[in-house]
């Protein structure tokens, strides 16, 4: 789904979308309308769902002020790392996707011994 292109893709628009519920800013309870990449494209940020992000119109602005930095996470998938410029720091995960979630490792269970015969 990724593009060499600046413009996002319908394809990958709407999976941004379903992904994003709502603003990816912490603490942002706007309506998101604006699908744009988390590096700026300018900065050689590329088309990807990786560095996509859906926001509400001012927080998509606010994230071109003067010392406000925002990076993907290469480690934790659809997380972005926002240095706001005065000293603090958060990290947006876009919520699960929908349906079953199983964990890779379930807990155990100890069963009284006349169970497990």
């Amino acid at each position: 789904m990724d593009s060499k292109a600046r413009e996002f893709p319908e394809s990958l628009k709407e999976f941004i979308r379903i992904r994003d519920a709502h603003c990816q800013t912490p603490y942002c309870n706007g309506v998101p309308e604006e699908i744009d990449h988390v590096v700026q494209h300018h900065l050689n940020g590329p088309t990807t769902v990786h560095n996509s992000s859906f926001r509400c119109s001012f927080c998509n602005k606010a994230k071109e002020l003067p010392g406000w930095y925002e990076k993907v996470d290469p480690y934790l998938p659809h997380s972005i790392v926002i240095d706001t410029g005065d000293g603090r720091t958060y990290r947006s995960l876009a919520p699960p996707a929908t349906g079953v979630v199983r964990d890779i490792a379930p807990p155990v269970i100890h069963l009284p011994k006349h169970q497990r015969e």
